[in-house]
């Protein structure tokens, strides 16, 4: 549901583009197929499945105990796109499933990536010292978000970067917390190129207390991201597609959901741990704010929180 919902805000809003979807399933995921391939038709538009073995998975950890547990090995899968995906195919834009698409790619598409690996969208942990020095490279270098990748194919076959990324990730097993994405920054810390926020608007990003790890030259362009976003990225565990989730976005999901066979699919209930749940609640007597979650949120954001879409 959730990838579905994805490209159908992506085509809604690219009416204009030949789109084609290359889809990367893991064991178990061919009861995805059908109900995509008909959200693609619906639009006209073309998907490809690929299926990839987990084993391939060995050299790179998953459910160690400081990992974030939401984050399931097919985290991993974009690292393979070079093998998956066909050899004529020179540049791939990679997605994640939890975000929505509410404007034109094309400008993203067009971004010039020809003497780089990849161009990416700067991380909510941008400018953070311990998180580079956890990576082991020099925290001026910053830390981009692997849910959306401009990727350069060519770049990544010619100097054949898997290698590295298993290399990697073998070294670094003992604190590699966020997966694919600390494997992607270490290896292309020298070589990637930085997109607007605007393309990957993290909820992280809309955190008062986590603008200290952001570098000071982004500080107006995540405002205007909120105002004009091009895709909104649901990062954390707090996904839309949870009734009791919060969000100050999360009324876009819920629009293009309406507009997919899931329509009227019940949304499950996200298991919040009592003590967290006290904890929150606590920080909201604090600032007298009784909206669960909503204290969370610069009071910014919420300011410009739209009634309407």
């Amino acid at each position: 549901m959730p990838a579905g919902v994805m490209l159908c805000s992506l085509f809604e809003n690219n009416k204009e583009e030949n789109i084609h979807i290359h889809a990367v399933l893991g064991e178990g995921g061919d009861q995805c197929v059908g109900p995509l391939e008909e959200m693609v038709a619906r639009y006209h538009q073309d998907i490809c499945f690929y299926q990839l073995n987990d084993s391939r998975l060995d050299a790179f950890p998953v459910g160690l105990y400081f990992q974030e547990p939401f984050i399931t090995k097919e985290a991993y899968f974009r690292l393979f796109v070079m093998d998956v995906l066909p050899q004529e195919l020179l540049k791939v834009l990679y997605l994640d499933v939890d975000m929505v698409i509410c404007g034109s790619i094309r400008e993203l598409w067009d971004a010039d990536i020809s003497d780089v690996a990849v161009g990416a969208v700067p991380d909510c942990f941008y400018n953070d010292v311990h998180e580079t020095n956890r990576l082991g490279y020099e925290v001026g270098l910053g830390i981009f978000n692997s849910g959306v990748l401009l990727i350069n194919l060519k770049y990544w076959r010619e100097h054949d970067v898997m290698k590295d990324f298993a290399a990697y990730a073998t070294e670094a097993k003992d604190h590699l917390k966020y997966h694919d994405q600390d494997v992607l920054n270490y290896v292309f810390r020298h070589s990637k190129k930085e997109l607007p926020i605007r393309f990957n608007l993290q909820t992280i990003h809309m955190y008062h207390d986590r603008f200290r790890y952001l570098h000071f030259r982004l500080f107006e362009e995540v405002r205007e991201a909120f105002r004009h976003p091009v895709v909104i990225h649901y990062t954390g565990p707090e996904k839309p597609w949870y009734s009791n989730a919060y969000h100050p976005l999360k009324d876009y999901f819920e629009q293009y959901r309406q507009m997919t066979p899931w329509k009227d699919e019940p949304l499950r209930r996200l298991h919040i741990p009592i003590k967290k749940w006290f904890r929150h609640f606590l920080v909201c007597v604090r600032r007298r704010d009784m909206h669960f979650h909503a204290s969370y949120f610069d009071s910014y954001f919420r300011y410009y929180q739209r009634d309407s879409l």
